[in-house]
């Protein structure tokens, strides 16, 4: 890819997700929409996420109907050149966005499988054993 510097949506979508670490699209365009007099739509700001993700400047990670995306790159205020070597971060990013989704998921069901279990032995068991 060519030298190139973000454009205004863009920037100001980078800002949030440089300062927040990750967002979806509604707590981005939330953010966005902080103290504006012309609001963002939903399918701007939506738009612009795919956009800079195909351009490997965001991951993003599946999180039941959405995704969550994070900055793939560094803050820089200077234009940079884009490359490989930030796809191949994208997908680093990505990686352990999703290992950690999961883990997460894991854990909650872990939780939930361990109070969901009884401490005593079923009726047929018990009687079994007695």
């Amino acid at each position: 890819m060519t030298e190139r510097s973000l454009g205004p949506l863009e920037r100001r979508i980078m800002t949030h997700l440089w300062q927040t670490g990750t967002g979806t699209v509604a707590q981005v365009l939330a953010a966005a929409n902080t103290g504006d007099a012309r609001p963002l739509a939903y399918t701007t700001v939506m738009t612009v996420l795919v956009r800079l993700h195909e351009k490997g400047l965001v991951a993003r990670v599946r999180e039941g109907r959405q995704f969550r995306y994070a900055p793939a790159v560094q803050e820089d205020h200077s234009p940079r050149s884009w490359g490989g070597a930030s796809r191949a971060l994208a997908a680093l990013v990505a990686a352990t966005l999703a290992a950690l989704v999961a883990i997460s998921t894991t854990h909650d069901i872990v939780v939930k499988t361990s109070n969901a279990v009884s401490s005593r032995p079923p009726r047929g068991i018990r009687e079994a054993i007695d």
